[in-house]
């Protein structure tokens, strides 16, 4: 997880490119995701990598440090 986005676990794998709406359970903030790469099987379900596609750092419910370039 990060500010920008996170890994996910779903049932089924999404294709890169793919958009979508993610809310968290625990807030019900809702934010607009788009699947970055291809999803990945483990046994738990498929990991798939997510970006935010607008900015959205207290999703998570997690604090983040600021960045430093």
């Amino acid at each position: 997880m990060s500010a920008t986005g996170g890994m996910i676990i779903l049932p089924e794998g999404l294709a890169a490119g793919t958009k979508f709406v993610l809310e968290n359970p625990k807030t019900q903030q809702k934010v607009e995701v788009n699947v970055v790469r291809p999803s990945q099987l483990n046994q738990e379900g498929s990991l798939v990598p997510v970006e935010f596609l607008t900015p959205a750092p207290q999703f998570w419910n997690i604090f983040f440090p600021p960045t430093v370039n």
